[in-house]
């Protein structure tokens, strides 16, 4: 499914909810009564609750982005950062199932810049995947640039490589890849992979870029 209607589709739905909640609360304030002013109390409560966990968890309230960019930041880096986005490509066929291809390209500060060029050793060790998680797919937490030659796998699936070669014309994402392909090639950048191996291939997996000179965290996640 083109991203377009995937993002139609979702959005749709979301607005549909947030006007049923909405319509829900209006119509318990037409019939308010005060022999009824728990019942009308709770009801919007319950409603207005569900209108603000969707906003907020779409980045829609003051203050929202900032905590899922900490939260996100935190579990991946070890380092909490606010994140300004540079790049971003999605692509799913299945909204609901999210199989497809996602590529997410942040800039963060030049303090944590700074940090990454000398990070504490649980950098490499507990991040980005906790080592007490269990988990079937095949990991490797950061690790220092250039990319190793047995990880080529995992680069040509997660920066599309296959269908790469065969385009006749680039695209904006084509470039993009290409850049990231030249961090993972360049002394004192980071990479990090989590990947699921289906018939001798690599079928899903979730790959982290980290250039502390350029301050780009790179997030892609592509799944069949």
């Amino acid at each position: 499914m083109h991203a377009t209607s995937s993002a139609l589709i979702y959005w749709t739905i979301i607005t549909g909810i947030v006007v049923l909640c909405v319509f829900a609360i209006y119509r318990m304030f037409l019939k308010y009564e005060r022999k009824n002013r728990f019942q009308f109390w709770f009801v919007s409560m319950f409603f207005g609750g569900i209108v603000l966990a969707i906003l907020f968890t779409n980045e829609l309230l003051p203050g929202s982005k900032m905590y899922y960019d900490y939260k996100f930041t935190r579990n991946v880096t070890g380092r909490s950062m606010t994140l300004y986005n540079v790049y971003t490509y999605e692509s799913y066929r299945e909204p609901l199932i999210g199989d497809g291809y996602s590529l997410y390209l942040h800039k963060f500060d030049e303090e944590s810049s700074g940090y990454f060029r000398n990070p504490d050793e649980t950098f490499f060790t507990n991040h980005p995947f906790d080592p007490r998680e269990v988990t079937d797919w095949e990991r490797k937490n950061w690790t220092k640039c250039p990319i190793d030659s047995t990880d080529s796998s995992f680069r040509k699936f997660a920066l599309g490589e296959h269908d790469y070669l065969g385009r006749s014309r680039l695209t904006e994402l084509d470039r993009v890849q290409e850049v990231i392909r030249d961090i993972l090639n360049k002394e004192g950048n980071y990479y990090a992979y989590s990947a699921n191996w289906h018939g001798g291939e690599v079928w899903n997996i979730s790959f982290y870029v980290l250039s502390p000179e350029d301050g780009w965290l790179v997030a892609i996640y592509s799944d069949m």
